[in-house]
Parts: C-alpha cells; structure tokens; sequence
C-alpha cells in the first residue's frame, strides 16, 4: 500500500512509532486502518494525492508493479510492504521525492532494507503473536 503526498504527510518514519494502521498491516496483513488513516489525512489537510497498491509476491522471489500519479504539490511517495511470515516486518519507502529541482525523475531505483514495526516481539518469521509493551519505534531488521 502506498500514497503520493506532500511533505505534511507521513505514513511511516524510522525512529517513530508505527500507527495502528501500519502495525495492523505489518503484523496481519489488514489494511482497513491503514487506509483510513491515509484517507483520514488527506481530507483534514489535503496531505495526501493518491492511493496505490500492487499485487503481492506470492514466493520467496518475483517482481510485481504499480502505477501512480503524483502531482507538484504531492510529489513524495511513501510505501510499505508486509514480509510474511514475520511477526511485525515490512520494506517501505518513506516520503521519496520524485521531483528533483523542477524536474520529475524519469527513472528511480532504491534498494530496500526490512524494518521491524516495533509492535510485536517475536524474533524469526515465524513467531507466535507476542505483543511489544510498551510500544517500540520503527527500526531496520
């Protein structure tokens, strides 16, 4: 799941707490709180341009794709993107800014590290629920 957004939005940081929605995602798979937060920021102040997402991976390896609009007041773009099994572990992209100077990008690669959402305990990819208390921030595998 991801967004196009100007620089008053944020999905997620690193260093941050995960929201609900981003805790949901990461540890379930459930993207109803997510998506309502994103369209919850984008009528409060209008953050928030567009919504995407891509079809999963189904295996160990693949490539999927997307398409998404920005615009010149929303030209960032943040995205995350569960691993499973994992206990609460995505990759995601943190407010890339697809504009550079008065030039949009034409090409954009970006190597992408996991990160552990600071929501639950467990220490492989399969470990059972065990909720962190209290809450950790967002942080690199």
């Amino acid at each position: 799941i991801g967004v196009t957004h100007s620089p008053d939005y944020s999905m997620w940081k690193k260093n941050e707490y995960a929201s609900n929605g981003v805790r949901d995602f990461a540890e379930k798979g459930e993207a109803w709180a997510l998506m309502k937060e994103i369209e919850e920021a984008g009528e409060k102040i209008q953050s928030v341009h567009g919504i995407f997402s891509a079809p999963a991976i189904t295996s160990g390896t693949g490539q999927t794709s997307t398409e998404l609009e920005v615009h010149p007041r929303h030209p960032l773009v943040s995205f995350v993107v569960r691993i499973v099994p994992s206990p609460d572990w995505f990759v995601g992209i943190d407010s890339l800014n697809l504009c550079e100077g008065d030039r949009w990008m034409d090409e954009v690669s970006v190597d992408l590290y996991p990160y552990d959402a600071g929501t639950d305990s467990g220490f492989t990819f399969s470990s059972p629920n065990f909720a962190t208390i209290p809450q950790e921030t967002v942080q690199e595998v």
